[in-house]
């Protein structure tokens, strides 16, 4: 016996195709961000820089993200939420599609 919140969530993507779109997109998405750092991992390991340089590259991140967030916040604010929702995108979409000529 199915759950019918599943079933309706299953009916949802059958039917409506406004919502398959952005479950799809939503899960390309999800995929790319995941696969991203492995990417990442691979390409500075690969190069020879051993863990240091992993934790380096990684911290890097972290610390861009650290200071983007506040600026990122502050002009959601103030800009139409589907030319923040495309930049985004975009912009996160750029360094996946360098890894594999940097590799």
């Amino acid at each position: 016996m199915t759950h019918p919140r599943l079933t309706a969530a299953v009916e949802l993507l059958r039917t409506n195709h406004r919502y398959r779109r952005y479950a799809l997109a939503r899960i390309s998405s999800t995929i790319g961000s995941t696969v991203a750092p492995l990417g990442l991992a691979f390409a500075v390991v690969d190069l020879g820089d051993g863990a240091t340089a992993l934790g380096l590259v990684l911290m890097s991140g972290l610390l861009i993200f650290l200071v983007v967030t506040p600026v990122a916040g502050v002009l959601a604010d103030r800009l139409p939420r589907l030319s923040i929702i495309v930049a985004a995108t975009s912009s996160a979409a750029r360094p996946s599609f360098s890894l594999p000529g940097w590799c």
